[in-house]
């Protein structure tokens, strides 16, 4: 962790702080719960055991419970612990994305932090706060761990094929307990390409094959494990739920290609 504790840099970390906290914490204690807050939590207080809910995730998204469960067991009922828990995981994933900005040498400390709070309050506009945003959260910070240990600089290649496989290990977690960052997925051979080519700084051309080599080597176990997702997902499991389900949304899209 290279934080400078100098007081620049103090100052711009307690910048960093106010501008997250204060849009999420902001009259949290009288917030609630919206949307699907109320099924979610019917699932699991409504009924006498979890079976209920672990048969409803098993409907399209089948690790869904074994982290949901435990955690809406530990965070309880109210919603103000809901709210705290939310603000808690953006303070970590803007630091997780202060460290991959970091990775690019053409910015500083105070630009990165810069940027890690455009993209930390970013999801303030366009997803609720609630139970709800639990799984997006956990979704938001497994991505970004699997780009920073995929772009590590390792000074042992076996620790560095080890990143690289745990970087595998978070894209398959990812994917398996929510799919709808599976998308983000797309851009990974683009992001870790740009990163490495801004990484060591210096005229390169725009496409550099030796790094985009790189680049796919980097992120072979990522895309076994899209790979074996999509081969699961297809052609193994089914989902019973309409919204969820592979063959009725393909449907809907050749029956309404521009809606």
């Amino acid at each position: 962790m290279d934080i400078n504790l100098k007081r620049p840099a103090v100052i711009s970390w307690l910048i960093f702080l106010a501008c997250i906290s204060f849009p999420y914490l902001y009259m949290a204690n009288k917030l609630g719960f919206y949307w699907d807050d109320w099924v979610n939590l019917d699932l699991l207080y409504g009924y006498p055991s979890s079976d209920y809910l672990h048969n409803f995730s098993n409907f399209d998204r089948v690790n869904t419970f074994f982290i949901v469960d435990k955690l809406y067991r530990f965070i309880g009922e109210s919603p103000l612990p809901w709210h705290l828990w939310i603000y808690g995981s953006l303070l970590v994933f803007g630091y997780l994305i202060y460290r991959l900005v970091r990775k690019i040498r053409y910015f500083d400390g105070d630009t990165s932090l810069a940027i890690a709070g455009i993209i930390t309050l970013y999801p303030c506009f366009i997803m609720y706060v609630s139970t709800g945003y639990l799984i997006f959260s956990l979704a938001l910070i497994y991505f970004t761990c699997s780009l920073l240990l995929t772009i590590g600089e390792y000074k042992n290649r076996a620790v560095q094929w080890f990143a690289v496989i745990l970087s595998g290990l978070f894209t398959l977690v990812n994917i398996m307990q929510l799919e709808h960052f599976a998308g983000l997925e797309l851009s990974r051979l683009f992001i870790i390409y740009a990163l490495l080519q801004l990484r060591d700084g210096g005229e390169r051309p725009l496409v550099n094959f030796k790094i985009l080599k790189k680049s796919f080597l980097l992120n072979i176990t990522n895309y076994i494990a899209i790979f074996g997702y999509l081969i699961w997902r297809l052609f193994i499991f089914h989902t019973i739920r309409k919204e969820t389900n592979q063959f009725s949304i393909a449907k809907s899209i050749i029956a309404h290609p521009l809606q």
